[in-house]
């Protein structure tokens, strides 16, 4: 665990690869990383540098082959699994560049299915009235209750990004991860989004993005270019 208190996720020599038939592609190389409770941080890079699957490990979406990913003090490895499904369903919140909304749910449905799946019938059952007006004062507040029992395919490719974005501080995390959020957006949208992402952080959310344009990762308070496996600071 680091020395600074306000340390909340680190990432210490984190190694991964993929294999490509019989050929071993090494992705990242010792990664160190570190994000302080409440930041907005950047992580730029080329395309195929491996930023989206560093956020992936961060979030525990993704296994590493060598290395340490500490939260809170918590080794996110070397806990079980259901300590890990706790962090993606409870701590974390996850915003990915293609929305990733279930096509045949509605917006509000979207909104609630992380509470759904965190839930058993029972407390499902007796929280299910509460969830649904959180719900619905997040879409209000993202501009979205008009859209509430819509179907995503109906909705325009900013509304279904803040969708997601709603979705994804529908519990609170402690950390929510954006993953090339604006990169299946035009340019006038993506900053709307980007605009919404300024805000959650102006409220406390600590928010780690990756993303390969770097007027955008401009907007974050500290920026980590990941190159050749490796990360170093900017500026």
């Amino acid at each position: 665990m680091s020395k600074h208190a306000n340390v909340i996720l680190e990432a210490r020599d984190i190694h991964k690869s993929y294999w490509l038939g019989q050929i071993e592609v090494p992705v990242l190389k010792g990664v160190d990383l570190e994000v302080v409770e409440g930041e907005f941080l950047a992580v730029v890079g080329a395309s195929g540098s491996g930023k989206s699957t560093l956020l992936h490990v961060l979030g525990a979406l993704d296994t590493l082959d060598q290395g340490q990913v500490t939260f809170e003090g918590v080794d996110v490895f070397a806990a079980d699994e259901s300590y890990r499904n706790q962090l993606r369903n409870r701590r974390f919140g996850f915003v990915f560049q293609f929305y990733h909304l279930l096509p045949e749910l509605t917006v509000l449905e979207n909104v609630l299915m992380p509470e759904l799946v965190g839930s058993s019938v029972v407390a499902w059952l007796s929280k299910a009235d509460r969830s649904e007006e959180t719900g619905m004062a997040l879409l209000e507040q993202f501009g979205l209750a008009h859209r509430a029992h819509h179907l995503p395919s109906q909705l325009s490719g900013g509304e279904r990004q803040r969708a997601a974005i709603v979705r994804a501080v529908m519990n609170q995390p402690v950390v929510l991860f954006a993953d090339e959020p604006t990169g299946n957006l035009d340019a006038t949208t993506g900053r709307q989004i980007i605009q919404v992402l300024m805000n959650l952080h102006r409220g406390g959310q600590t928010i780690v993005m990756v993303t390969h344009d770097q007027e955008i990762a401009r907007t974050a308070d500290r920026t980590i270019r990941l190159t050749d496996g490796r990360t170093r600071r900017e500026g």
